[in-house]
């Protein structure tokens, strides 16, 4: 039985919580404690270059790319196999 958007948006596919996913993101967002977890980290995410570097790097390496592409097919089949 398909889960049902409670948010007032039938038609759009079920994220979470009972919402679609702009609702969704909309009430996330809107956690006073959760916007400022994020300012703190984009503080210091643009107070230090060298931070911003290593991220980069992290993310453009080919084998992590490969790890990630990897483990969203198996969860992607995981989820078929589950309907």
């Amino acid at each position: 039985m398909p889960k049902l958007n409670t948010c007032g948006h039938p038609e759009r596919k079920h994220h979470a919580k009972g919402m679609c996913h702009a609702c969704y993101m909309r009430e996330y967002d809107a956690d006073p404690a959760r916007r400022e977890r994020k300012r703190e980290y984009m503080r210091e995410y643009n107070a230090d270059p060298a931070r911003r570097e290593r991220e980069r790097e992290r993310n453009a390496d080919p084998a992590r790319r490969e790890r990630k592409r990897e483990y969203y097919q198996i969860k992607k089949a995981a989820k078929c196999k589950s309907k």
